[in-house]
C-alpha cells in the first residue's frame, strides 16, 4: 500500500519526525525578537551617526569656517601683533609701537583701533600673555592673515582630536552635544586661545599616567596662555598628587617667561611697567570686560559678578559675594576629593566648572563643558540630566537676544526688566552654578575611602586597559564607558 509523503506509517514514524523538523512556537518567538532587536540596534547606530555626522557638520560652519571671513580682525590678531614687536626686540606693550606693527601687518585700520595708540586698552588687554608670547613666534613667519587662518583650523583639529580622544567609541551620542557646543564654535571662529587651551588641558588630563612629561609641558603651555582656565587642571593635579605634570607645567610656564623676558633683556627694552599699567586696566569701568551694567556686552560673561552685579551696584559686595561661593565650593570639592571615592573624570569636570565663577570668564571659556558631558556620559544614573541642562550651550542665546534688542526687534524696555536680566540674560550662569552644585552632590554620594592612602578610585587609562570595573560599578559608573 502507498503510503503519501508526510502521512504517518502504520507506526506513526513519518508525522513524529515532521513534527521534529519544524521550530517550536517559543523558538519562532526568540527568532523574531532576536531579529526585531538587531533592527533597533542598527537603526539606533545608524541614528547615532546621522547625528554626529550632523554634529561634525555644525563644528565646521559654526566654528573654522566662520573664522575665515574675519578678514585679520579676530582676538588672534592681537596676540600676533604683539608677538611680532616682540620678536623685533620692541616694547610690545606700548600702544604705539603695537599699532605701528597692526598697520604694517595689512590688517584693517578701524577708527576705533588707530584712536587707541595711547590708551592701555588696545587690542584687548587679555592678550599677549609674557609666557604665551614666545609660544606664537613660528606664526610670525607667516603673513598675518594666512597666520590667523592656520591658528583657527589648528585649533579647530586640536580641539576635534581631545573630544574624540576624551569621549572614545562607545559615547557618540554625547561626543556629537560636544561637538555641537556653541562655545567651542565661537572661540575657534574668533580665533580666541581659549579653545586651544581647554584642548590642552583636556590633553593633559588623558595623559596624566601614560605620557606625564607631555601632560606637564601641554599644561604648561595652557597656563602661559590663559591661566585662569589651566588653573583648574593644575589644582586637580595637586588634589589627586599627580605630581610629574605639575612640576613640569610649572617648569614649563617659567622656561616660556624666561625666554621672553631674555629676548627684551638682550635688546635693553623695559617691559614690566608697561604690562602692569596695561593688566590694571582689565575690566575698566564700561570696557568689554567689566561685569557691571555699563557694559552693554556683559552677557557675553558667564562668571558670577555679571550675575551679582545685576541687582547690586556696590562692585566690591559683587566680587566678595562672588569669591566667596566659588571657595566654599572649591573647599568642599577638595574635601570629596581626598575622602570619597570620585572617579577622577567627575572630579576633573567639577573642578572645571566651579572655576568659570569667581573670575573673568567670557562666553567661549565655558567651552570646558565639554569636560562635564565626559563625566555624565560615564554615569549610569542622572547621565541625561547634564546634557538636557547644557542644551542652552547650543546656542549664544544672551548674546543673539541683546543683538535683537540693539536692532529693535526686541523692546530695549523687555530686556531690561530686572526678571528678564536676572533669568533669561543670566540663565547661563544659573545653569554653570547649579551643575557645580549637582557634581559635588554626586561626589558627596560616593562611597568614603576604606584605607588610609588609599586611591581605590578608576584611574582614567587612554587605552582603557587601568579601569577598575569593579570599583567604577560601585560608583554608579558604567565600566565600559568609565573614565
Amino acid at each position: 500500500m502507498h503510503i503519501p509523503v508526510g502521512r504517518s506509517d502504520p507506526e506513526g514514524s513519518s508525522v513524529e519526525e515532521s513534527k521534529e523538523l519544524r521550530p517550536s512556537f517559543k523558538s519562532r518567538l526568540s527568532l523574531n525578537a532576536e531579529m526585531s532587536y538587531t533592527l533597533r540596534m542598527n537603526l539606533r547606530r545608524a541614528l547615532v551617526c546621522v547625528g554626529l555626522l550632523l554634529a561634525l557638520s555644525y563644528f565646521f560652519i559654526r566654528g573654522p569656517l566662520r573664522g575665515m571671513r574675519t578678514q585679520g580682525f579676530d582676538d588672534f590678531a592681537g596676540a600676533l601683533t604683539i608677538t611680532h614687536v616682540w620678536v623685533q626686540g620692541l616694547n610690545c606693550y606700548s600702544p604705539n609701537v603695537v599699532t605701528d606693527q597692526w598697520i604694517r601687518d595689512g590688517r584693517p585700520q578701524f577708527q576705533f583701533i588707530l584712536k587707541e595708540r595711547n590708551s592701555t586698552s588696545l587690542l584687548g588687554s587679555g592678550a599677549g600673555l609674557p609666557g604665551s608670547v614666545p609660544l606664537l613666534a613660528p606664526f610670525t613667519l607667516l603673513p598675518a592673515v594666512t597666520a590667523d587662518q592656520v591658528w583657527i583650523w589648528f585649533s579647530a583639529a586640536a580641539t576635534l582630536a581631545m573630544l574624540f580622544a576624551l569621549f572614545r567609541t562607545k559615547n557618540f551620542i554625547f561626543l556629537a552635544f560636544a561637538l555641537a557646543l556653541a562655545p567651542l564654535h565661537t572661540g575657534i571662529a574668533t580665533g580666541n586661545a581659549s579653545i586651544l587651551v581647554i584642548a590642552c588641558v583636556g590633553f593633559s588630563y588623558l595623559w596624566r599616567f601614560q605620557r606625564p612629561i607631555l601632560a606637564g609641558v601641554l599644561l604648561g603651555i595652557a597656563g602661559s596662555f590663559k591661566p585662569h582656565i589651566a588653573g583648574a587642571g593644575l589644582l586637580f593635579f595637586l588634589v589627586e598628587q599627580t605630581w610629574t605634570p605639575v612640576i613640569v607645567s610649572v617648569l614649563t610656564g617659567l622656561l616660556s617667561i624666561g625666554l621672553f623676558a631674555g629676548r627684551l633683556a638682550i635688546a635693553h627694552v623695559p617691559w614690566w611697567s608697561g604690562f602692569i599699567h596695561r593688566t590694571v586696566a582689565i575690566g575698566y569701568h564700561g570696557g568689554p570686560d567689566d561685569f557691571s551694567l555699563a557694559n552693554s556686552a556683559r552677557y557675553q560673561l558667564v562668571n558670577l559678578q555679571v550675575l551679582f552685579a545685576s541687582v547690586l551696584s556696590n562692585r566690591s559686595i559683587v566680587n566678595i559675594l562672588a569669591i566667596s561661593i566659588t571657595v566654599g565650593l572649591v573647599a568642599l570639592w577638595a574635601y570629596w576629593m581626598r575622602g570619597r571615592e570620585v572617579a577622577p573624570i567627575l572630579g576633573f569636570a567639577a573642578i572645571n566648572v566651579i572655576l568659570l565663577l569667581p573670575s573673568y570668564h567670557r562666553f567661549y571659556d565655558a567651552g570646558v563643558i565639554a569636560f562635564a558631558l565626559a563625566a555624565a556620559a560615564a554615569l549610569d544614573r542622572y547621565r541625561w540630566i547634564v546634557p538636557i541642562t547644557l542644551a542652552a550651550f547650543l546656542a549664544p542665546i544672551p548674546a543673539a537676544l541683546v543683538h535683537l534688542g540693539e536692532s529693535g526687534e526686541i523692546p530695549l524696555r523687555v530686556l531690561q526688566s530686572k526678571l528678564i536680566v536676572v533669568f533669561v540674560l543670566c540663565h547661563e550662569i544659573w545653569i554653570l552654578l547649579a551643575l557645580a552644585v549637582f557634581f559635588l552632590v554626586l561626589m558627596r554620594n560616593r562611597p568614603l575611602r576604606r584605607a588610609h592612602g588609599s586611591r581605590e578610585v578608576p584611574v582614567l587609562s587612554y587605552t582603557q586597559n587601568r579601569i577598575d570595573e569593579t570599583v567604577s560599578t560601585r560608583h554608579g559608573l558604567s565600566p565600559n564607558n568609565a573614565l
